[in-house]
C-alpha cells in the first residue's frame, strides 16, 4: 500500500489487492416438498446445479480490493 501524510500526525493509507475463490462447496436443496415420483429428477438437478455453481465460483469469481484508511499518529 501507500502512505500519505496529509497534515501533522494525520495520514491516509491506500491499498490495492486481489481476492479469488480457491475452493467452493455448494449445497442446493429445494425449499418445497418434492413429489416422491419426481425425487430422482430433483436429485439429478440439484447435483448438476451444485457442480455448475462450484465451477463458476472457482473459475470466474475474481474480485479487486481497494482500501482507504485515515489515521492519526502520535
Amino acid at each position: 500500500g501507500w502512505l500519505f501524510e496529509v497534515h501533522e500526525h494525520w495520514f491516509v493509507r491506500t491499498s490495492l489487492g486481489f481476492s479469488t475463490t480457491l475452493s467452493s462447496t455448494t449445497n442446493v436443496e429445494p425449499a418445497f416438498e418434492v413429489d416422491p415420483r419426481r425425487q430422482r429428477g430433483m436429485d439429478l438437478f440439484t447435483t448438476a446445479a451444485e457442480t455448475y455453481l462450484d465451477d463458476v465460483f472457482t473459475s470466474y469469481v475474481h474480485t479487486p480490493v481497494i482500501g482507504i484508511a485515515v489515521g492519526y499518529q502520535f
